[in-house]
């Protein structure tokens, strides 16, 4: 049986839905949620996976990198329409 690497460097590769999407973020699934995120990347990660949607760059977050000017600005707007909810 193959190893994980989330399970040989606990802490340090973690899953954007499951750890830091809250359900006012793009993204969030209630299900895969396990109460430990609040928006902001944890102290010491190193990997943040993005299974499916969102993409990285859809989510405006400032630790992503910026890859375009126009996904920046719809990601940016989308995520404070969400914030209104």
């Amino acid at each position: 049986d193959a190893e994980r690497w989330q399970n040989i460097l606990p802490g340090r590769i973690i899953s954007y839905k499951a750890n830091i999407a809250t359900p006012k973020m793009i993204g969030f699934n209630p299900e895969l949620y396990d109460g430990t995120g609040n928006g902001k990347l944890p102290d010491g990660v190193s990997i943040v996976c993005f299974h499916g949607s969102p993409r990285p760059w859809n989510t405006a977050l400032p630790w992503v990198p910026y890859f375009s000017l126009k996904n920046t600005i719809q990601s940016k707007v989308k995520q404070y329409k969400l914030s209104l909810r």
